[in-house]
């Protein structure tokens, strides 16, 4: 695991990074989100790494939204990592694809303090490999 907050203080982004490049089915992941503003709007937004061995056009996540406040928000949402054509949305670095996609946005808080999210991809197969990493960007707009 590895964790980033960027400098600038209107961003911060946690960053999973898995061994071998694999994710593991019931690997749950858990983000920790810094609430500053209650007048501002945020966009909450996956940051998901892959290798040319990661092939799945998408990847269906679960997320648990734990709010400072206490309330609870899940969904499930499917990430479009490739195109039609197979071809990966994201920019290549170094042998590694980043994916940017907005997951939530204009989201507003009631109180300042601590976003908890808690995100599981799952796919049915116990190992999805490919997957350098999966992190969240928390922007202030």
């Amino acid at each position: 695991m590895f964790g980033v907050s960027c400098k600038d203080s209107r961003q911060h982004e946690d960053v999973h990074t898995f061994s071998e490049a694999t994710w593991h089915r019931f690997d749950i992941l858990s983000f920790d989100l810094p609430v500053k503003s209650t007048t501002d709007e945020y966009t909450v937004m996956a940051v998901f790494r892959h290798t040319n061995d990661f092939s799945l056009e998408r990847i269906p996540m679960h997320f648990i939204m734990t709010m400072p406040s206490g309330e609870v928000r899940i969904w499930e949402q499917a990430l479009t990592i490739r195109d039609r054509d197979g071809k990966s949305r994201g920019e290549l670095k170094d042998s590694i694809y980043e994916v940017v996609i907005p997951i939530r946005t204009r989201l507003r808080f009631n109180e300042p303090g601590t976003c908890n999210i808690t995100v599981e991809q799952i796919i049915p197969k116990y190992n999805i490999g490919g997957i350098a990493s999966f992190g969240l960007r928390f922007v202030r707009n």
